[in-house]
């Protein structure tokens, strides 16, 4: 963050940016969740005011970053609009992956919330998006939410199809969190 810090007294808003999402992410790693989302929202603050489209990629994970936090501190509502924005700038964008991104990351809020009707739209929309793109993770990663909505509301059938494809996916993608989920 000091490092940030001495960018940000430069004037040098990119390069600060690019320490905050670093302070941001450490801080994260060790659930320092209040001080990840100070640095990811200070970070964006100057992407957004200083970037242009070649820093579109960094938007995309602030907004991401700063959901997942949120999401962990159960602050829904602004997890939500951290993965709307990010799927705004997405769309503007026309970055399939980072779209499916976001909708799986508001999937799985809106099931926190109870609204698994609207979780599992935004799980099929993700897939869809996600196999336009060839994004084998977002394909599995929007298989296991459809899987877990379709189980919350008590279609346990469709939801094992789904859980067992996901798993199958994860498996040969050799991705050990996902499979564990």
């Amino acid at each position: 963050g000091r490092v940030g810090e001495h960018y940000e007294r430069a004037g040098e808003w990119l390069k600060a940016a690019e320490w905050y999402m670093r302070s941001g992410k450490q801080s994260q790693n060790i659930f320092a969740n209040d001080l990840a989302i100070n640095y990811y929202q200070k970070a964006l603050t100057f992407l957004n005011e200083h970037g242009g489209s070649d820093t579109i990629q960094q938007k995309l994970e602030a907004y991401l970053r700063l959901g997942d936090v949120s999401n962990w501190q159960a602050r829904y509502s602004d997890a939500l609009e951290y993965y709307s924005a990010m799927l705004k700038l997405a769309e503007e964008s026309g970055d399939l992956i980072a779209q499916a991104r976001a909708l799986s990351a508001g999937a799985i809020v809106h099931g926190y919330q109870g609204d698994h009707h609207t979780s599992l739209e935004n799980a099929l929309r993700a897939e869809t998006l996600a196999r336009n793109a060839d994004a084998k993770i977002e394909i599995a990663r929007s298989l296991w939410m459809q899987g877990t909505a379709r189980f919350r509301v008590g279609e346990s059938h469709a939801a094992l199809a789904l859980a067992e494809h996901a798993l199958a996916d994860f498996t040969a993608l050799n991705d050990q969190g996902e499979m564990a989920r």
